[in-house]
């Protein structure tokens, strides 16, 4: 079986396809993710004050940081998918 060599254009647009599909699909679910998961780590932060346990408050702040961090990935998504667009248009 022989493997073919692909385009770097093929790739591209592929690799955008892909994106856009995934951007469309979390776009309708991610807010409401995002608010369940600052409600938890509020309340991990909260009850790790109440009961001086360093390790659930951490947990909470760590929750905290990671949903931040998705939810600033999720909006620079568009911004990504144009890269990819103008690094197909220059490899044309």
């Amino acid at each position: 079986m022989e493997i073919k060599p692909v385009s770097p254009e093929i790739v591209s647009d592929k690799l955008t396809k892909v994106i856009l599909v995934f951007y469309k699909t979390i776009s309708e679910i991610i807010y409401p993710l995002a608010i369940l998961g600052y409600c938890i780590s509020v309340i991990l932060i909260i009850t790790g004050s109440c009961f001086h346990s360093r390790t659930v408050m951490k947990m909470g702040i760590v929750n905290f940081c990671v949903i931040t961090l998705v939810l600033i990935s999720y909006f620079f998504m568009p911004s990504f998918i144009g890269i990819l667009k103008s690094i197909e248009t220059i490899l044309r």
